[in-house]
C-alpha cells in the first residue's frame, strides 16, 4: 500500500464518519421535532409501556425472560434517544400520562356512581 492509498482511505472514513455525524444530527432534530407533538408523546409513551421498560423481565421460563429483555432493550434504546434529544420530553410525556390517567379514573368513578343509583 502506497502512502497516498493511506491518505485516501483516512479522507474516506473522515468524509464517512462526517456523514453519520451529520446523519446523527438530522435524528436528533426529527425527533426533537416530533417530540413537540403532543399526540406523538401519547404514542410514544404507549409505545413504551408495550416495551414494559420500568417492568421486571425475570421469568423461569428463559424464553419469555429473553423475549421480554428483547422488548425491554428496544425500549430503552427509545427512551436514551429521547432523553439525547429532548431530555425534558420524558418528564412531559409523564405528567401527560398521569393526568390522563387521573381523569380515567374520575371517569370510571362518576360512572360507577351513576350505576350505583340507578
Amino acid at each position: 500500500m502506497e502512502l497516498f492509498d493511506y491518505d485516501m482511505d483516512k479522507a474516506e472514513q473522515h468524509a464517512r464518519n462526517e456523514q453519520e455525524r451529520q446523519r446523527q444530527e438530522k435524528l436528533v432534530q426529527d425527533l426533537k421535532n416530533l417530540l413537540d407533538d403532543e399526540t406523538f408523546r401519547r404514542f410514544l409513551w404507549y409505545v413504551l409501556s408495550l416495551c414494559k421498560v420500568m417492568d421486571k423481565s425475570m421469568d423461569v421460563n428463559p424464553v419469555i425472560m429473553a423475549f421480554r429483555e428483547g422488548q425491554r432493550d428496544i425500549g430503552i434504546h427509545i427512551l436514551q434517544e429521547v432523553m439525547t434529544a429532548a431530555p425534558e420530553a420524558y418528564e412531559v410525556m409523564r405528567a401527560e400520562h398521569t393526568k390522563q390517567a387521573e381523569e380515567e379514573a374520575e371517569t370510571l368513578k362518576k360512572i360507577k356512581e351513576a350505576m350505583l343509583h340507578e
